[in-house]
C-alpha cells in the first residue's frame, strides 16, 4: 500500500514538470547551465528517490541554479549502496552493489557460476599455512574473470598460529596478481600493520589496498591513510575514528554479519549528522571509482 501510495505521488509531482517541458520551456530562452538541467533533474530525483526525497532535491537544485547558482555536471546522487566486503552471495541489483568474497561459507566454483554477482577471491591468512599449487591456479584462474572485481581478502594476522613469513610470502602473491590483473586488493590485516606498512614501502603498488573491517583508534587510521591505504568500516567500530574522515573517504561493508549493508550508512549518517543520501551517494563516487564498473546501474 505505501509502494501505491508512493507512486501515485511521484506521478502527482511529475505531471507539472512534464508540462513545463513540453509547453513553457520551449517558450523561453535557455537559463539552467546544469547538465541534466533543473527538470530532468528533478524527474530523475523523484523517480530515484521517491516523492519525499525527491521533490526536496529538486527544490535544492532549483536554489542554486541560475542566476543564483552555478554550472557544470550536476547528477542526481546515487542511491547505490556498496558493500565493498560481504560473505553472503548477492547480485547486483539497481540499489545495491556487494563486493562478495565465497570463502568461507562457499567453494570458489561459484564465482564461475554467478555472472551476476561481483566477487573478489584469494586465500584467507587463516589458510595460508599450507596453499597448494593446485589452489593458487584455481585462484588465479577465477581472478581474471571480468565479474572478479578485486584480489582477496588476503593478508596478514599476527594473532594465528602460522609464521609471518609464510604469511607474507601468500601476502606477496596476491599483490603480484592485484598489479598484473589491476584490481584492488581487500586487505585482513589483525596486529600486523607494520610488517604490512613494510611490504608496502617494499613492493610500492600501484592498486589501491583497502583494509577491510577496521576497528582502530584515530591514531592508527591516519597513519594508514598517509601511506595511502583506503579503510572500510563494517559492523562494528570505534565511533571517533570515523569522524575524522568524511563521506566519500571511506568505504563500508557487512563481512559476514547479516544484517542490511543500508543499517551501517544510517549508523554512519548519524554519526556524521547529515543524510543518510549524502553517505550513500559520495561512497557510491568513491566506490564507482576504485571498482571502474560500469554496470552498477543495472
Amino acid at each position: 500500500m505505501l509502494r501505491f501510495v508512493k507512486k501515485l505521488l511521484s506521478s502527482f509531482l511529475l505531471l507539472p514538470i512534464y508540462f513545463y517541458r513540453a509547453c513553457i520551456s520551449p517558450l523561453k530562452p535557455p537559463s539552467c547551465r546544469y547538465v541534466p538541467t533543473c527538470s530532468q533533474y528533478a524527474i530523475d530525483a523523484i523517480r530515484l528517490h521517491g516523492p519525499g526525497l525527491g521533490l526536496w532535491l529538486a527544490v535544492k537544485r532549483i536554489a542554486r541554479c541560475n542566476p543564483w547558482g552555478g554550472s557544470g555536471y550536476d547528477p542526481v546522487p546515487s542511491i547505490i549502496r556498496y558493500d565493498i566486503h560481504t560473505h553472503h552471495i548477492r547480485s547486483i541489483t539497481a540499489r545495491e552493489y556487494a563486493v562478495c568474497d565465497p570463502y568461507p561459507l562457499y567453494p570458489l566454483e561459484i564465482v564461475h557460476k554467478r555472472p551476476d554477482c561481483r566477487f573478489s577471491v584469494g586465500i584467507h591468512p587463516y589458510e595460508s599455512a599450507v596453499v597448494s599449487e593446485e589452489a593458487w591456479t584455481a585462484i588465479t584462474e577465477a581472478a581474471a574473470l571480468e565479474h572478479v572485481v578485486a584480489i582477496g581478502e588476503c593478508g596478514l594476522d599476527a594473532t594465528r598460529d602460522i609464521p609471518m613469513s609464510r604469511q607474507l610470502e601468500i601476502f606477496e602473491k596476491h599483490i603480484f596478481l592485484s598489479e598484473k590483473l589491476k584490481k584492488p586488493l581487500i586487505i585482513h590485516c589483525v596486529k600486523a600493520f607494520d610488517s604490512l606498512i613494510a611490504t608496502r614501502r617494499k613492493t610500492r603498488p600501484s592498486q589501491l589496498w583497502i583494509i577491510h573491517g577496521f576497528r582502530g583508534k584515530p591514531q592508527q587510521a591516519e597513519q594508514l591513510r598517509r601511506e595511502g591505504l583506503l579503510l572500510s568500516f563494517g559492523a562494528k567500530y570505534n565511533p571517533e575514528t570515523l569522524k575524522i574522515f568524511r563521506p566519500g573517504e571511506i568505504l563500508f561493508e557487512s563481512d559476514d554479519e547479516t544484517l542490511p549493508i543500508d543499517t551501517i550508512y544510517r549508523r554512519a549518517a548519524r554519526l556524521w549528522k547529515i543524510p543518510r543520501y549524502l553517505v550513500v551517494a559520495r561512497t557510491a563516487e568513491s566506490a564507482h571509482d576504485i571498482l571502474h564498473t560500469a554496470d552498477e546501474e543495472g
